[in-house]
C-alpha cells in the first residue's frame, strides 16, 4: 500500500535505536529522538501515508522493537518511550485541527483516541 512509507519508517526506526544505543551508553541525546519522529512523520505524510497509517507503520515498529529491548537496558527503552509518545502527540495535535483525517471505529470513537500504550 505505502511501500515508500515502510521504508521512510524502517530508515528512521534504525535512527532512533542508533539514537537509543547512544542513551544507554551515557550520551546525551537530548531532543534527537524527537527531531527523528518529526521527520519521519512529514516525510511519511509527505508520501501520502494518512496519519492513521503513520500510527500502524511507523508506531507498530517502535512497539516491536521496544517489546523486543530487554527492561534492564532503561535508557534504551526510554528513548523508544519518548518517541512514540512524541508520534502520538503529533498525530494527535494533527487530528485536533482536522478532526476528519481518523476513521471511525465501529463504536463510532475516532480511532486516533484509543488508548495508546506502548507495551501493547
Amino acid at each position: 500500500m505505502y511501500t515508500h512509507s515502510n521504508k521512510i519508517a524502517v530508515r528512521y526506526l534504525r535512527i532512533l535505536t542508533s539514537i537509543a544505543e547512544m542513551a544507554e551508553n551515557g550520551e546525551l541525546v537530548s531532543d534527537l529522538s524527537h527531531s527523528a519522529v518529526r521527520a519521519c512523520v512529514l516525510a511519511m505524510q509527505a508520501d501520502e501515508a494518512e496519519p492513521i497509517d503513520v500510527y500502524h507503520i511507523f508506531g507498530d515498529g517502535l512497539r516491536e522493537k521496544y517489546q523486543e529491548i530487554p527492561a534492564a537496558r532503561e535508557k534504551y527503552r526510554a528513548v523508544l518511550e519518548s518517541a512514540f509518545t512524541h508520534m502520538v502527540f503529533m498525530l494527535l495535535r494533527q487530528e485536533s485541527v482536522d478532526r476528519d483525517h481518523f476513521p471511525q471505529t465501529a463504536s463510532g470513537e475516532n480511532s486516533a483516541n484509543a488508548a495508546v500504550e506502548l507495551t501493547k
